[in-house]
């Protein structure tokens, strides 16, 4: 009996109240007309997953899962733990009000570890604490840990873990007995913040990289009961390297080093011994991703996010390898993530996600190589993959010859040429990257092509290349993305008279300066979030509070009045012919909504109309369901309006075909 029939039974008054919900949900965010029934109403996207925090207990004898019950504001978490022998429910544990389930790991076969999330106030949104329960599968008694931020079990010392506090400016890294407290103190870094590197045999700590006074990024190393010796010194815009874990063979680690020519970040090596370095994977274009390992802290893998992510067999004897492997082979379109495993690793718990698809929870027997399918999110909610829309990586070569990269998603009935939305991403400093992304599917559900563009600045094409967008807010920069958009309108893919651009933080900034750069570029404008007067940076938002942060908006943005003010959007309003919309939340610390009214007086001083949805309760981006749902309702509204067919909206807005 696969877990999804236990944990998921309902009894039929249940089932007939889940039903009514839907029924009435769909009532709300549909109107009767043929072009408005062929869109995906929006509570599809975001319905949280019934069953979640899927983890299987180290000698394979039970599952244990954060499931919920009931909707809205009934919603209820529970623990679950089921016997895999039998398929019947061996424990149940009700999560007090307003808490829910963070993360749940098996220390050893008879106790599970639970970190619960906490709700937030008026909103539908839990963030995770720093509070853990010990739960003993012998007598189902939960204890309450006093144990503080884990930095590391200790599977082999399943008592114990290591943790870490923060004792006046500098972190210390401690062991601990989880029910006793009892803590023995291994290191203290030897700078701020940053992380602990730990030994092969996880009982020592062997690297630390934190910052120093003046910002720069330090590594440092300590052997043995020795003092910590510096290795490296450099700022976030140099060339250098950080070691990650240990390696294959004694006293060799795995690094992150971009000392080459064009600063992309590869996977070295590095002999504490020797002091050498060597480098052992390099792409051209792209920074390595993530190095994956088991519970022991043993490398089997890298990720790649290249157009599509990829994983690096680095010791592809490893069973974990052999186990992604075999998950790959069966869903070759998806990515494939192992959460946790048996001890013998002879059965995985993975999870199976995509572009185009709400991922789920799989199962792996090792042994037989065949698979249990333990959600079907797909069929419970609703979502067809072939409704929805692929994400298709596209390159060109912007005006000064720079290659940028992107993505293009569309459904398979949106026209060529048709309206299209420029989704810009924040940061700047992130990037854009395939795979599963709601904003991109409400979209393009509703008939726009979305375009996203990596734009000079983003991360994870190298050092260089993020580089090459410092102080050129509105400049080459903003030049990336007027490009694509003409390639687009080139290929045949966007209807030149139907394009929207839109994004959140840098991405809403971007938004409005690129109605501003080109007004007869673009139909309308959203900024959600955002940052329209640069050069007020260094003095409002949380970055203002930190001596770091104002020195990378130096380096990145501009180090006086002079280089800022020409990049502020608050000085272009007057340019500006599209419609704009305006959204943002009145306790957003990052961009401060300081922005969202000098941006709206600078409109109104023109006498130009903007349409705003202002919340004084949200923060740097919407948070809870009915809020987010409600938000996204009002953008496709707008869109429909200005780039779509006009057609008469329902009050939150989900309706609209786009085309």
């Amino acid at each position: 009996m696969g877990l999804r029939d236990v944990v998921k039974r309902r009894s039929k008054l249940e089932d007939l109240r889940y039903v009514m919900h839907k029924l009435t949900a769909l009532c709300i965010l549909l109107i009767s007309t043929t072009a408005l029934a062929e869109s995906i109403p929006l509570w599809k996207f975001f319905e949280p997953f019934d069953l979640a925090r899927l983890s299987i207990s180290p000698a394979g004898t039970y599952l244990a899962a954060s499931v919920l019950h009931g909707d809205g504001a009934e919603q209820d978490c529970k623990l679950q733990v089921v016997n895999r022998e039998t398929g019947e429910i061996e424990f149940t544990f009700g999560m007090p009000e307003k808490r829910r389930i963070s993360s749940i790991r098996w220390i050893d076969d008879e106790t599970i570890l639970i970190r619960p999330s906490r709700k937030v106030t008026n909103e539908d949104f839990y963030f995770a604490t720093y509070e853990y329960m010990k739960v003993s599968v012998k007598d189902w008694k939960t204890t309450d840990l006093p144990v503080g931020a884990i930095f590391n079990l200790l599977y082999e010392e399943p008592d114990h873990a290591l943790i870490t506090r923060v004792d006046g400016r500098y972190r210390d890294l401690f062991k601990i007995h989880m029910q006793s407290g009892a803590k023995t103190k291994i290191a203290r870094a030897p700078t701020r913040g940053g992380s602990f590197v730990l030994t092969k045999d996880r009982k020592d700590v062997a690297f630390h990289v934190g910052t120093d006074e003046d910002g720069f990024i330090v590594v440092h190393e300590r052997l043995g009961n020795a003092e910590w010796k510096q290795l490296a010194r450099y700022r976030f815009d140099q060339k250098g390297w950080r070691p990650l874990y240990a390696a294959f063979k004694p006293d060799e680690f795995f690094t992150r080093d971009w000392r080459n020519t064009k600063g992309i970040e590869a996977l070295g090596i590095y002999n504490r011994v020797t002091g050498e370095h060597r480098e052992i994977f390099r792409d051209e274009t792209f920074d390595i991703g993530s190095l994956l390992n088991d519970r022991f802290g043993n490398v089997w893998g890298l990720r790649i996010n290249h157009h599509y992510p990829r994983v690096v067999y680095l010791n592809p004897n490893h069973a974990l390898a052999n186990a992604h492997k075999t998950i790959q082979q069966q869903f070759p379109q998806r990515t494939i993530t192992i959460l946790n495993y048996t001890q013998d690793y002879r059965t995985v718990v993975a999870r199976v996600s995509a572009a185009h698809a709400l991922s789920e929870y799989v199962i792996l027997d090792a042994n037989t190589g065949s698979f249990d399918q333990i959600t079907d999110r797909e069929n419970e909610i609703g979502l067809d993959p072939s409704t929805l829309a692929a994400m298709q990586p596209f390159g060109l070569k912007a005006r000064d010859g720079t290659s940028v990269y992107g993505y293009l998603s569309s459904v398979k009935t949106t026209p060529r040429p048709g309206p299209m939305v420029v989704l810009v991403h924040g940061g700047p400093w992130v990037r854009d990257s395939w795979g599963w992304d709601g904003e991109v599917q409400v979209l393009a559900t509703n008939g726009f092509h979305v375009m996203q563009v990596n734009f000079r600045g983003s991360s994870g094409y190298g050092l260089d290349f993020e580089t090459m967008g410092y102080k050129q807010w509105g400049g080459t920069m903003q030049d990336d993305v007027t490009d694509a958009t003409r390639w687009a309108i080139n290929e045949g893919i966007a209807d030149e008279n139907r394009i929207c651009i839109m994004g959140a933080s840098y991405g809403a900034y971007a938004a409005l300066m690129g109605v501003a750069k080109e007004p007869d570029l673009y139909q309308c404008a959203i900024g959600y979030a955002g940052i329209y007067d640069v050069t007020a940076i260094e003095r409002i938002g949380d970055v203002a509070r930190w001596k770091t942060g104002i020195n990378q908006w130096k380096i990145t943005i501009g180090a006086n009045l002079e280089e800022r003010e020409p990049m502020s959007v608050l000085n272009y309003a007057d340019r500006i012919k599209a419609a704009v919309m305006l959204i943002h939340g009145g306790q957003d610390r990052r961009t401060p909504p300081e922005h969202f009214h000098r941006m709206k007086q600078a409109f109104e001083e023109i006498g130009k109309p903007v349409e705003t949805l202002f919340r004084a309760n949200q923060g740097h981006g919407f948070f809870g369901r009915d809020t987010v749902m409600y938000m996204y309702g009002e953008q496709l509204k707008f869109l429909n309006n200005h780039i779509g067919n006009n057609e008469v909206q329902d009050e939150i807005g989900v309706g609209t075909s786009g085309s």
